[in-house]
């Protein structure tokens, strides 16, 4: 449990929860987050902030939620990663920890096992915990390096227990930056224009400016020649294309769906020029 203040403690829940204490506006005026502000939005994100009892039950709920799953939810890495470890957390009864081994496997998009592991009998944990009546360890175990650019499942259970923990990891290995046109990549200089999306105003949108007016813009100032505008609009219309299949697809096959759907797009704006009608 936790001591200290209701105020103490509600700052603290509301520093955990990523909640600012303060912030400045675009003028450069500070403004500084109130405890009714961080009462309200904590609610909204459905924590009891009841009294200063319920705040120290939240927080203990937010130190004990990793324990509650075998492995953490995901795991990003960038391209080229060093040396780096993952989290398992078996249910290991006392002294059991000492023949238990934990065996592992990462397999990739293609439901290919690319990694097989496994550790020698003796686990070393760095924590131990109990919950819910579950004597619980914590151990770091090493990732494979190298991986490529892409999803990867890695499945993992213990070996020798009394109970077996099974859990599973996602892995994702993400490209250092986003793409970089090759001129650029070069040191060449390019123009275009830069827009803050929700400042456009149209007559059909609700006074913040979607995907629609950015593309209008875009197709205005490109006059309708090949340039990165022209680009920036194909990737406005692969943007919008994946999004409802975003959690469904791999990352060759977000990319093929983006390349049909900003072709297609590009037709469309030519055929509507053709026919010299006006589609808002």
């Amino acid at each position: 449990m936790y001591d200290g203040t209701e105020q103490d403690l509600l700052r603290l829940l509301a520093s955990r929860a990523g909640i600012s204490p303060e912030y400045h506006d675009i003028a450069g005026t500070l403004h500084v987050t109130s405890d009714e502000t961080r009462r309200a939005i904590l609610s909204a994100m459905g924590f009891q902030v009841g009294s200063g009892a319920v705040l120290s039950q939240e927080l203990t709920a937010l130190d004990e939620a990793p324990w509650q799953q075998p492995c953490d939810t995901i795991l990003i890495l960038q391209q080229g990663y060093g040396p780096t470890q993952w989290t398992f957390r078996p249910a290991l009864e006392e002294g059991e920890e000492q023949h238990v081994a934990v065996a592992w496997s990462l397999t990739d998009e293609k439901g290919t096992i690319v990694h097989r592991e496994e550790t020698s009998p003796g686990l070393n944990p760095c924590e131990v915990r109990s919950l819910a009546g579950r004597r619980m360890v914590r151990v770091e175990l090493p990732l494979v390096q190298n991986l490529g650019l892409g999803y990867y499942d890695l499945s993992v259970g213990t070996m020798g227990s009394k109970v077996v923990t099974r859990g599973t990891l996602r892995v994702v290995v993400a490209p250092p930056h986003c793409f970089v046109p090759e001129e650029l990549a070069r040191g060449g200089r390019v123009w275009g224009l830069a827009v803050q999306l929700y400042s456009l105003r149209s007559q059909t949108n609700w006074g913040v400016g979607d995907f629609t007016d950015l593309s209008r813009l875009v197709e205005w100032a490109g006059k309708g020649h090949p340039s990165l505008l022209g680009a920036v609009s194909g990737a406005i219309a692969g943007l919008v294309a994946i999004t409802p299949a975003a959690g469904a697809v791999s990352i060759g096959g977000a990319v093929a769906i983006g390349l049909v759907a900003g072709g297609v797009c590009a037709w469309a704006v030519g055929l509507k020029f053709k026919l010299g009608y006006d589609d808002s």
